[in-house]
């Protein structure tokens, strides 16, 4: 698939396939979108994001909405490393603050997509309810579609597997 924003359905659900050079952490800025739900999805290289939750402590450096979905963060406070290799996702609320695009082991050039979900959507709606209740099968649609969409438009081949990456100790099921 070529580096691009395809839309999925509309400016409701998109996804953003980029090649993006890794860097230090200390070089990559931490971030939130309020309007969407970010699907970051490891197409190939190997790439760490840092994770932390949004709190009333957490400093702002830079907003730049309402031009774009996007605010920045000083370092914040209790930030973890999460490793994603190749068919790995990770989705970020916007209570997440996450730093993506840091370096695995040596600086490569990683390519991923990034799914956007509206929280206008019904079914992100839905996820975020206070009670949680969602049906599980609009949910496994929603992740289902995503990985369709990434795996139909690769050359890629390999053996369906689960995997769980905590604290760099990866756990192939």
């Amino acid at each position: 698939m070529e580096t691009g924003r395809y839309e999925i359905e509309g400016t409701d659900i998109f996804a953003l396939v980029q090649e993006v050079d890794t860097d230090h952490v200390e070089n990559r800025r931490p971030e939130t979108h309020e309007e969407y739900v970010d699907i970051q999805y490891l197409v190939s290289g190997g790439e760490r994001i840092g994770h932390a939750f949004l709190n009333s402590a957490t400093q702002v450096k830079e907003d730049k909405r309402p031009e774009k979905d996007v605010i920045f963060y000083e370092n914040p406070a209790g930030e973890r490393l999460i490793t994603l290799f190749p068919g790995d996702y990770a989705i970020f609320f916007p209570t997440d603050i996450h730093r993506p695009g840091c370096e695995y082991q040596e600086l490569m050039k990683i390519k991923k997509s990034c799914r956007q979900d509206s929280l206008q959507h019904s079914l992100v709606k839905s996820i975020e309810s206070p009670l949680f209740m969602f049906r599980i099968e609009d949910f496994l649609k929603f992740i289902y579609s995503l990985l369709v969409l990434v795996t139909n438009s690769l050359d890629y081949s390999r053996e369906a597997r689960t995997s769980i990456t905590f604290q760099d100790e990866k756990v192939n099921f």
